[in-house]
């Protein structure tokens, strides 16, 4: 999101209404002025789009048949996964403080609009002190794209509350937008990220560079997508987000005449445990808890978050142990490693008979909390091979999914880690 706003949306709009109005009287009323031809259908919406260039997507709330699976490349939230990020910024006069995001996908889901949203947590430090604690709204639709149903932020000062200014679709005239399309290309239309005209908050992003190569301290990645955003009222002024493939964002950057000047890099992306997944629930229910206590014009409309069915448990039920996988998600792979090369920084998992097909799903394999960039060995089809983290220590959990649903999760104990060994016909994916 975009932390500040250099001129509020309203100003921006209303400057723009009287230029249009201005025209229309200039022009005559024996002849149509472009701009009106343009703005259809009116109102603010049709103002923005008008002022930006960028475009709402249509948005059906029949085409989320499920939306809380979000899988989409640039863009995946599974819940339990976690980043954050370093670097520093510039304050309104001008002086650098460090910068620290915490961002957290919970097990909690959220109706909005008729679509049950997937709900992620984001703490932000300045200089080590708490500024802002968020509760931010994302779900699939069926063609892969990821929406954003709005957010609900609370600023700090000296550990103090300071406001909340939440905007929430269907509610003040806010409406959802696309936080990332399932295939962006360079010289597609602008798009609105999300509209919250009573808080001011007008982001658009537009593909800015595609297929990069970025090394940030947890890894180094290829094909890597720059999404330039800016809001209304800024002027030549961008931040830039980098998402790595299968990944998410890794890097924040700026162009042109951004005050602020961010720059973030992921330092750490771990997977949470099932009790800091339960702690990172109660915190963002605390939150909510809150924010129908103060905000009573926005978030007081809205339904209460849930946990996500598939990780809760029925209150009348009896503790029981956890169910086998399904048939289509048994055990992917057997827990052991047949190779092990610390110099190469490659380790091979040998696949669970009897190897499946695994054409056209996704494949995701996080190694002590890190993904890692992992294929079939196209010398071994009974092997999946990975790159290792930096500096693996063992043992080390391991967790692989399919298309986001998890069918392994085990400890390694770094067996046979301490001398490299090669596999026949072994090829580094």
């Amino acid at each position: 999101m975009r932390n500040f706003q250099a001129v509020p949306v309203t100003t921006v709009l209303l400057a723009t209404i009287l230029l249009v109005m201005f025209s229309a009287s200039a022009c005559g009323s024996g002849s149509t002025p472009e701009a009106t031809k343009i703005i259809e259908p009116t109102g603010e919406v049709a103002i923005a789009t008008e002022v930006s260039g960028a475009k709402f997507m249509d948005f059906d709330p029949g085409n989320f048949s499920n939306p809380t699976n979000i899988t989409n490349k640039w863009l995946p939230l599974r819940p339990g996964s976690k980043a954050v990020f370093e670097g520093n910024a510039l304050d309104d006069e001008g002086n650098k403080f460090t910068h620290r995001i915490e961002s957290a996908v919970t097990d909690l889901t959220k109706e909005i609009g008729g679509v049950r949203t997937v709900v992620v947590w984001i703490v932000d430090y300045r200089d080590g002190e708490i500024i802002e604690k968020e509760i931010a709204f994302y779900a699939q639709d069926d063609d892969g794209n990821v929406w954003y149903f709005g957010e609900y932020p609370e600023e700090y000062e000296n550990g103090e509350f300071v406001q909340a200014v939440p905007w929430i679709h269907g509610i003040e005239e806010a409406r959802a937008g696309v936080k990332m399309v399932v295939e962006p290309q360079l010289g597609m239309p602008i798009y609105y990220q999300g509209w919250g005209p009573a808080v001011d908050w007008s982001d658009y992003g537009q593909v800015d560079q595609t297929g990069q190569e970025i090394c940030v301290p947890v890894d180094c990645y290829k094909d890597v997508l720059v999404i330039a955003e800016t809001s209304l009222g800024e002027t030549n002024s961008f931040q830039l987000k980098y998402y790595a493939p299968d990944v998410g964002r890794i890097r924040v950057g700026w162009k042109g005449e951004d005050p602020n000047q961010e720059e973030l890099e992921v330092v750490e992306r771990v997977r949470l445990n099932p009790q800091e997944l339960a702690e990172l629930r109660a915190i963002a229910l605390e939150l909510e808890a809150h924010a129908y206590e103060i905000s009573k014009d926005v978030y007081a409309h809205t339904s209460p978050a849930e946990q996500t069915p598939a990780a809760s448990s029925s209150p009348e039920a009896s503790p029981t142990p956890q169910a086998s996988p399904t048939p289509e998600q048994k055990p992917l792979l057997t827990g052991q490693a047949t190779m092990c090369d610390t110099g190469a920084n490659l380790i091979s998992f040998r696949i669970a008979d009897p190897v499946p097909d695994l054409t056209g799903k996704t494949l995701t394999v996080e190694i002590a909390g890190q993904e890692r960039a992992c294929a079939v060995n196209p010398g071994n089809q009974s092997l999946i091979t990975c790159t290792m983290p930096p500096d693996l220590t063992f043992p080390a959990s391991v967790a692989v999914s399919l298309d986001g649903a998890v069918v392994n999760d085990f400890t390694f104990d770094g067996v046979g880690c301490d001398k490299i060994t090669t596999p026949v016909a072994t090829t580094t994916p």
